[in-house]
């Protein structure tokens, strides 16, 4: 770098100053007593100053110190003789000038005088200043906003002025560097934009305006990108690259480019140029303006000027009568496969793009032309391919000139004809002809049959051209008649019938093709007579008939006879029974059913059977001994031939019982405490359901206000969820525990409960089994190993001397069999169970179903959701057998229904089951039993349902004798 020069231009100026008195008192020339000569000497003793004796001065307005201790008077003048320019004036020390110069030295001329003297009047004094008010010049030793790639740099600043020289310079630079007086040593700077602005202020205060040099430091590669090139692969040997560079700091400078691994050389953006053909190389670099270089960017391609081959490997045949030509075609640059092409139909058609498997489209009949060619990649057209074909279809032409006509005797024919094919013809290929439908064979312009039988026959003749078309099919049909007619009966009466009026309809034909002179008829050899269809025969009798019919054609030939026989039956079968019970049997006794039915005309066809109006099909003779319940029977039996003709017989009977004393004792303690089992069913169908239970329990809750009440809850589940499943109580939400019971605060007990009984829907079996689940529910409490955790939990809810348990289902479905089902899912065995367990337990089963008949509640879909599953049969006969409320699962509101399942259960504590059904012995439409108290009080009075029996009042304490009557086994 060049070494910072600094110029400076020193202008000396020495003023004129007369020397005053410095050291002496004022003299006052009236006061004093002197001489002319001495009053001439004080007059010149005085002087001048510009600006307080300064050198420079950057304005023309300055100040005069104006030095005299006895002048009265001044004059004061630009003139250097101090004779014109002026005028006398008073005196005074300091005064303000205009200086008559502009840049260049500016002088003051003054002399003093005594006032109005001519004679003491003094030398003409002066004081210069020279004036300067042009700002120094500041230069850099090169030019500004350079570029440049080292970070090692030196700056070069000059300085000048016209007059009154440089007095101070100024310099700032970015914080990499201090400043310096402008004295600049070289630094090491890093990479990017720089700044330094130099000033000089004159010595007469002129400042310079500050200039600005910003330069850059740019140490990284510049990069290049082609934007465009010329295809990988190409046939043009003319190729145009367009490329740009790329630099953040200094920007581009230049481009130099390079062909084929050759020097690079100065280029721009594009370049076209022509280039051999083979495999080419083209590379690009660029330099910024700081003199960096980028890496090359590199292109390779190809040029191919050789033209591919094609071939035609399928074309249809040079005749054809397809509108639409069918073509394959292949091609070949070098070893390669190409796969582009162009096809036509003829020389003046335009190509288009086409892909083999080929088909034209439909083109007119005549002679076409396709041609195919390929393009290899580097788009060079092969030679086109060709094929030349015709396509013909319109069909031949044939004509009959000659043959038979209408009908005749002479057995032999002969037939003459002609085939053209009309333009554009492809030619006649082949005559075919037949006769009678028989098989085609090839023919000339004439053709000869002999012998020909009886009948209508036809002669059929048809062309073919070399394209394939078929002519239309030409016909001739004639008639040689030798033949009798041929009579056709269409309708008849059944071949089997119970009516006595037989119709029939015929039809005669002549096989010659002549007409019917006439029809016969008779019945049963009755001798035949002119009929016509239709013929109606009425008042037949019982019995098998024949009807016979015959023609004649109008040249006497007589038709075979035609025959139809018929049976007409009128009466039901005969029934015989052969043995019957008697009117009253008692239960258990021999009930005989022996009879016979038979038909003698028709046959029987079917036989029906059965008791009490409830029939099925059954053997024409039957021997049965039946085994029935008490009730009142008709066995009927009814029969119908195979004319539908039908018999009725009826037996009826009664069978009476067989009754069994039954003797049982209840044993009372004087307790009101209730278990409550919810079977809640967590299938997919039961939301709504659910939703409804939890918000309406309270209605069940309310009515056991009183007793020690406890609520546990269990799933119908018996296969998916293995935390709920098999009867396992589930954990009362937000509590820690596994049921609600009476001690509880009521709102809590609710909340607990409906947060419990909502289960999520789809963690359920769709296979629901409330019974089963019961029944495990209460076996995991009383049978099954008591250290497992789930048999713990159910073994602390039942209570041995509870005085009830009621169980309270939910479910849309019945309970479902899982294959052939097992004792649990039984509701005998359920009651079992509890019976076993607890003997004086009053147990009841309560049902929320959808009850047996309910289509409207079997198909609704509560708020939207899937309709529901079956009707809940079994767990209607559950409730049926231990006197439990019923239900609907479709109730808009459970309240109603869920207070009488609760004042069902209030019951219970006045409830207990029987061993059996108890019987009504004294024929009032109830059950009787005999209440024997354990302190021979009178006994309450008592409803039965099922094996449920219930008390209007407490029983007392103790053993209490209940007596009654059963069916006997």
């Amino acid at each position: 770098m060049k070494q910072l020069m600094m110029k400076f231009t020193i202008l000396l100026a020495i003023p004129v100053v007369a020397i005053g008195y410095t050291n002496c008192s004022n003299v006052a020339f009236d006061n004093m007593e002197l001489s002319s000569e001495e009053k001439k000497l004080a007059i010149n003793q005085g002087g001048i100053v510009i600006n307080d004796d300064a050198a420079y001065t950057n304005k023309v307005d300055v100040n005069l110190r104006l030095i005299h201790n006895s002048a009265e008077e001044m004059y004061i003048t630009n003139d250097p003789n101090c004779e014109s320019g002026g005028q006398w004036e008073a005196y005074k020390p300091h005064m303000e000038w205009k200086l008559d110069a502009n840049n260049a030295e500016g002088k003051v001329f003054v002399r003093y005088r005594e006032t109005g003297s001519t004679e003491i009047v003094s030398g003409c004094y002066a004081d210069s200043i020279i004036h300067d008010d042009i700002a120094p010049v500041v230069k850099f030793g090169r030019q500004a906003g350079q570029f440049f790639n080292t970070p090692n740099f030196r700056f070069e600043v000059t300085y000048s002025d016209n007059l009154s020289g440089v007095g101070n310079v100024d310099c700032d630079a970015n914080a990499l560097w201090k400043k310096s007086a402008c004295n600049l040593k070289q630094h090491v700077l890093v990479e990017g934009v720089h700044t330094i602005r130099a000033s000089a202020t004159d010595r007469a205060g002129n400042k310079s305006e500050p200039i600005d040099d910003s330069f850059t430091i740019d140490l990284t590669k510049p990069t290049v990108r082609f934007v465009q090139t010329p295809p990988a692969i190409t046939s043009d040997s003319s190729s145009t690259f367009a490329f740009v560079g790329e630099d953040k700091l200094s920007g581009v400078e230049k481009y130099e480019c390079s062909v084929n691994g050759g020097a690079f050389a100065a280029c721009s953006s594009p370049v076209t140029a022509n280039f051999p053909e083979g495999d080419n190389k083209y590379a690009v670099r660029v330099y910024d303006r700081a003199g960096n270089v980028s890496n090359p960017a590199t292109y390779e391609w190809e040029i191919d000027k050789t033209a591919p081959s094609v071939q035609i490997t399928k074309n249809p045949p040079a005749f054809s009568k397809d509108p639409i030509g069918n073509f394959e075609f292949t091609g070949k640059d070098g070893g390669m496969t190409i796969t582009k092409f162009e096809c036509r139909i003829g020389s003046s058609s335009a190509w288009t793009s086409c892909n083999s498997p080929h088909d034209t489209v439909s083109l007119p009949d005549g002679t076409h032309r396709l041609e195919v060619r390929g393009y290899d990649r580097a788009n060079n057209p092969s030679s086109p391919a060709n094929y030349e074909w015709t396509i013909d279809t319109v069909k031949p032409l044939v004509v009959i000139t000659a043959g038979p006509s209408g009908r005749g005797r002479d057995k032999n024919v002969t037939f003459q004809f002609n085939a053209t094919d009309p333009s554009p013809s492809s030619g006649i290929e082949s005559v075919s002809c037949r006769h009678d439908s028989g098989a085609w064979e090839s023919c000339s312009n004439i053709k000869s049959y002999t012998n020909i039988a009886d009948g209508t026959h036809k002669f059929e003749v048809k062309a073919k051209d070399r394209a394939g078309n078929e002519s239309s099919v030409v016909s001739h049909s004639y008639t040689i008649d030798t033949q009798k007619p041929v009579v056709t009966i269409t309708k008849t009466p059944a071949s089997l019938t119970n009516s006595n009026v037989a119709p029939f309809e015929f039809i005669a034909t002549d096989a010659g093709g002549g007409t019917i002179a006439r029809i016969e008829c008779q019945v049963d050899g009755g001798g035949y007579g002119t009929c016509t269809s239709p013929k109606t025969y009425s008042n037949v009798v019982d019995g098998s008939h024949l009807f016979q019919v015959r023609a004649y054609d109008d040249v006497g030939n007589v038709s075979d006879v035609k025959s139809y026989q018929w049976v007409v039956d009128t009466q039901g079968p005969e029934i015989n029974i052969l043995k019957r019970p008697a009117s009253v049997v008692k239960k258990g006794d021999p009930m005989p059913i022996h009879y016979q039915v038979t038909d003698a005309i028709s046959g029987v066809k079917t036989v029906k059977c059965g008791l009490n109006g409830v029939l099925d099909n059954c053997a024409a003779e039957l021997n049965i001994n039946l085994n029935l319940e008490v009730g009142e029977y008709v066995s009927r039996i009814e029969a119908e031939d195979q004319l539908g003709n039908r018999t009725v017989a009826e037996i009826r009977w009664k069978v009476e019982i067989k009754a069994k004393p039954v003797a049982q004792n209840i044993s009372v303690n004087s307790n009101n405490k209730v278990d409550v089992l919810v079977v809640v069913d967590n299938s997919g169908s039961m939301e709504y359901e659910q939703q409804n239970m939890a918000a309406r329990f309270g209605s069940l809750l309310d009515k056991l206000q009183g007793l020690d009440w406890r609520v546990g809850v269990i799933t119908t589940d018996m296969d998916y969820d293995s935390e709920l499943r098999w009867g396992r109580l589930i954990k009362m939400q937000g509590t820690n525990r596994y049921y609600i019971d009476s001690s509880m605060d009521y709102a809590q007990a609710k909340a607990a409960f409906a947060a419990t009984v909502q289960r999520p829907t789809w963690e359920g079996s769709s296979w629901e089994q409330g019974i089963r689940s019961t029944y495990y529910s209460i076996a995991r409490a009383v049978y099954w190993n008591q250290s497992d955790e789930p048999n713990s939990r159910n073994r602390n809810f039942y209570r041995d001397d509870a005085a009830a348990l009621s169980v309270v289902l939910v479910s849309d479905a019945h309970e479902t069999y899982r294959g052939a089902g097992e004792d649990a899912n039984r509701p005998e065995h359920l009651v079992s169970l509890v019976r076993d367990r607890w003997p004086n337990k009053a147990f009841s089963f309560h049902s929320i179903v959808v009850k047996s008949g309910d289509d409207a509640c079997l198909y609704a879909r509560p708020n939207g959701l899937q309709g529901n599953e079956q009707y809940g049969t079994h767990y209607e006969t559950m409730s049926a057998l231990t006197g439990g409320v019923v239900g609907s699962v479709c109730a808009a509101d459970y309240s109603g229904q869920l207070g009488s399942i609760g004042q069902a259960t209030v019951d219970q504590v006045r409830s207990a089951t029987l061993d059996c059904a108890p019987l009504d012995t004294n024929g009032d439409g109830k059950p009787d039993v005999q209440i024997i108290t354990s302190n021979g009080a009178a006994a309450p009075g008592y409803s039965v349902s099922g094996l449920k029996i219930t008390f209007a009042a407490n029983l007392p304490p103790g053993a209490n004798e209940l007596k009654y009557s059963c069916l006997a086994d």
